[in-house]
């Protein structure tokens, strides 16, 4: 798969030719409060399969936990990418800056105990309490 993306503005593009992975809605609070949103959506991509073809100047990074550093455009905002620390070889990139979201669909919920109480998602997709390294999916809303 060849997928191009950017923020908001168009001061930073990106293109990766690499199928994503790991494609998933994050319910965490610092994910809500960094993108404004009640949940996100972002997919892991092969690091160096990713290439920013504008915009390395505008890119700015925040370092939200001692693990994670979230990377964006300094003129508009947008969100592009979610940099884990003990994930060299892969990069997350926010599904709503890919130029073709619908591309991507995301398979499975993490941090399902965070969701706002007033967003109702209809779908039966695998939810985790937390994370999904080392964790066991949430009893399915059809099987309760």
């Amino acid at each position: 798969m060849i997928g191009e993306g950017g923020c908001l503005c168009g001061a930073v593009r990106y293109r990766f030719d690499a199928e994503p992975f790991g494609a998933g809605y994050c319910h965490c609070s610092m994910c809500r409060k960094s993108s404004g949103a009640p949940v996100i959506a972002a997919a892991s991509v092969p690091r160096d399969r990713l290439v920013l073809t504008r915009g390395q100047e505008a890119l700015r990074r925040y370092r939200s936990s001692p693990e994670v550093t979230r990377v964006f455009c300094a003129t508009c905002g947008g969100q592009l990418f979610f940099d884990v620390s003990d994930e060299p070889d892969s990069i997350d990139i926010w599904l709503g800056s890919l130029d073709d979201p619908d591309a991507v669909p995301p398979t499975f919920h993490i941090y399902a105990a965070d969701q706002v109480a007033w967003l109702d998602l209809h779908d039966d997709l695998p939810r985790y309490a937390q994370g999904r390294k080392g964790q066991e999916p949430l009893p399915s809303k059809s099987s309760s």
